[in-house]
């Protein structure tokens, strides 16, 4: 039996209390519409982003069960003011994804949220179209940000920074970019968690990024470097002045968030020729070296790397590419220089290659090791009849030294050999072979308080017959951090 016999009187009266009860909050179905759909509502916002914490970090996702967050949602007083609210977690390195359920408050713009152990808390920022917090989780406190859409249209990097005034200081990194905005988390191992944004711009594959911000009252993060968005890879510095005073300051590195940047390799050394040189350092991502390298069914064949050139006269190059595991190769470029080498673990583990500038070719030998472990010296040398000089750059790790000497007319002159002493004083010893007879040697003079090289002599000699000699001397390339070894 029908209530109404008559549809239409029964779609007049729908319309009629739709009315008066405000927006339909009472529904009405005519009987003979059947297969009329329930209305399923306003569409979801999205967001992707970052998390981080000193023990863990990557990407994640929210879903807001509404089509625009707070304050465009505020309709007087029949507005929603809780809205369901999922996310995933999905770290880094992993396959494994974390729910978390929760809800959004249109009243005080903030999201909760809770699942695996983990509780976020966050709060909506109109002006960026982002929702940055605190949490807590199985591993610690730590931070997330995340800007509203998909992660087809915001971009996500994972990355490490490394302190070069403290070394040992190292941490997570991880930016989110939405158009020109960057919202980044990051966290000291070992230490506490922190938020920061800035901005991304430029046009083509290359963005710069630049940041100042307080991070809390009197304390201010400045940090500038490039982001390639066709390979992902990220470089830069960073300072940190308490009131005015420098606290900090070091470098970051970084790219996709499928591995963790915190432990990766880090090396140290130097490229040189005939017009050019200085110290360069080099981030291979998550350690992938020869003696730890993932076996070939892994099917990791490109590791990204990063690097960046200081050249003696003056300014920074950054270099970005890959590291093969498989082949013990290193290939990066950037800004009209190619960089080719290949990994050696004779004597000082090291990458040992050539390259291709805009003006000149020349050679690098990185070894492993931050710039607290690995000292870089860039120095010249001068025959005693004035007719043959040039640059005499060297590296020193611990007690062992590699470096090389090219002369102006671009003739090469490969060596090694030790540091002997204690104390600030001490004796560099070096030794080279071409295998054809002719031979190297020379001695020098290192002062580890000021890091500078004196009374360096050498001798050269074919087939112990001496040809030349001369003097050389040197210091710490310019650029290089000054923290005693």
């Amino acid at each position: 039996m029908r209530l109404f016999a008559d549809p239409r009187r029964a779609l007049i009266l729908c319309l009629v209390l739709s009315s008066v009860l405000a927006f339909g909050l009472i529904g009405c179905s005519d009987d003979d519409d059947d297969d009329n759909p329930v209305n399923p509502g306003p569409p979801s916002t999205e967001l992707s982003g970052t998390y981080a914490s000193a023990a863990e970090g990557g990407t994640m996702s929210i879903t807001i069960a509404a089509e625009a967050l707070a304050p465009a949602l505020r309709a007087g007083a029949l507005a929603t003011h809780t809205i369901a609210a999922s996310a995933a977690l999905y770290p880094e390195g992993t396959t494994t994804t974390i729910p978390l359920t929760g809800s959004y408050s249109e009243e005080s713009d903030t999201l909760n949220l809770t699942g695996g152990g983990y509780t976020m808390v966050g709060e909506y920022d109109g002006t960026s179209s982002s929702i940055t917090g605190a949490y807590t989780g199985p591993n610690g406190p730590g931070f997330f940000s995340c800007a509203v859409g998909g992660f087809n249209t915001i971009q996500v990097y994972c990355g490490a920074f490394e302190s070069t005034m403290s070394p040992g200081s190292t941490g997570r990194w991880n930016v989110v970019i939405s158009g020109t905005q960057l919202h980044s988390v990051g966290a000291e191992v070992g230490g506490g968690a922190f938020a920061f944004s800035g901005t991304a711009t430029g046009t083509g594959t290359t963005r710069t990024i630049a940041v100042n911000h307080e991070i809390v009252e009197g304390v201010t993060l400045t940090a500038d470097g490039q982001l390639d968005t066709n390979t992902g890879a990220m470089n830069g510095t960073y300072a940190i002045d308490d009131l005015g005073v420098p606290n900090d300051a070091g470098t970051w590195t970084g790219g996709t968030c499928s591995e963790s940047w915190v432990g990766n390799t880090h090396l140290t050394g130097t490229f040189i020729s005939a017009s050019e040189g200085g110290y360069m350092t080099l981030t291979i991502q998550s350690g992938f070296l020869a003696q730890v390298k993932p076996a070939a069914s892994m099917g990791q064949h490109a590791i990204q790397a990063t690097g960046t050139l200081h050249l003696d006269a003056g300014g920074m190059i950054q270099v970005a590419g890959y590291y093969n595991p498989e082949t013990d190769t290193l290939a990066v470029a950037g800004s009209g220089y190619t960089l080719v080498g290949a990994y050696d673990e004779s004597g000082v583990d090291a990458i040992v290659g050539q390259y291709i500038g805009p003006t000149d070719a020349g050679f690098l030998r990185c070894a492993v090791g931050s710039s607290s472990a690995v000292r870089v010296y860039c120095g010249e040398f001068q025959n005693e009849g004035l007719t043959v000089g040039g640059r005499w750059n060297l590296i020193v790790v611990g007690t062992n030294v590699v470096g090389i000497a090219i002369s102006t007319d671009n003739d090469q002159f490969p060596f090694e050999g030790t540091v002997s002493g204690t104390g600030t004083t001490r004796t560099i010893t070096l030794s080279a072979n071409d295998g054809a007879g002719g031979t190297l040697t020379a001695t020098g003079t290192l002062d580890t308080a000021t890091f500078t090289i004196s009374d360096g002599t050498w001798t050269t000699e074919i087939n112990s017959v001496p040809v030349d000699s001369g003097t050389w001397g040197g210091a710490l390339c310019p650029g290089q951090p000054v923290t005693p070894n």
